[in-house]
């Protein structure tokens, strides 16, 4: 799942002067290289209301996609977890339409059924200004969300939330877009593999490890078929597949 971590070496940063790093892919992993998404100095925004941010940034805010704040970072987080190199609401992926809930059960199938690494637009609950997430985590009883901009300073972070929790905090999904990764997969290297998202005009993939049927020194990988030493089994699998 995602987590805060040390970037991968292996990918570059988003920006080599490192006046700009944040979410980075370490293999099965979306990592946080640094606190803030928005501010070009490494600290939290202050200007927000200076009149001079637009969405093509204009002030201490990174922009993405001709967005920033919430949803310039849940953009950009969702495309580095899916290794895009762009945005766009690829119209497979994108619900754009509300989506509602009326119980818990109701929103845990759904944001379940949107899974990880997720872009979803979020309606408050009594008004104000939308708010963007990723979905880190759905589980049986809470969903936790990455985010940037919630205490309104750019601040980048994590919340778990109950289902009954996040359902008094928002009243309906005002827009989607979720990847399917459930293609198939291409041998990475002794460890890992790719999974293709197997929606239609995708070419996002994301890391999973490999699995066997009896793990060993000499195993197969039920995903891929690559052939070496391999300890997780396929009761492991669903897990190691993030």
């Amino acid at each position: 799942m995602f987590q805060l971590c040390a970037c991968h070496s292996d990918i570059p940063q988003y920006n080599s002067s490192e006046t700009f790093r944040n979410v980075q892919l370490l293999l099965s992993h979306v990592c946080l290289c640094a606190v803030r998404f928005d501010g070009y100095n490494g600290r939290a925004c202050t200007d927000h209301g200076s009149g001079s941010c637009s969405t093509t940034g204009g002030c201490n805010c990174k922009s993405y996609d001709s967005s920033i704040q919430c949803m310039g970072f849940a953009k950009y987080a969702s495309d580095q977890y899916a290794h895009r190199g762009s945005w766009s609401y690829t119209p497979s992926h994108t619900v754009d339409s509300a989506q509602g809930y009326s119980s818990d059960s109701e929103l845990k199938v759904l944001l379940k059924g949107l899974g990880k690494g997720a872009y979803i637009r979020l309606h408050k609950t009594g008004g104000g200004s939308d708010h963007s997430v990723v979905i880190a985590n759905a589980d049986s009883s809470s969903v936790t969300v990455y985010e940037a901009n919630y205490g309104w300073k750019c601040d980048v972070g994590m919340r778990t939330l109950t289902y009954a929790q996040f359902r008094n905090q928002y009243a309906y999904i005002v827009k989607s877009f979720a990847h399917s990764f459930d293609g198939s997969a291409i041998k990475y290297d002794a460890d890992y593999h790719k999974v293709k998202c197997s929606l239609s005009g995708c070419n996002g993939f994301i890391y999973g490890s490999h699995y066997a049927q009896s793990p060993g020194a000499n195993a197969t990988c039920l995903a891929c078929g690559y052939k070496g030493n391999i300890s997780i089994g396929t009761m492991s699998a669903r897990d190691e597949l993030l």
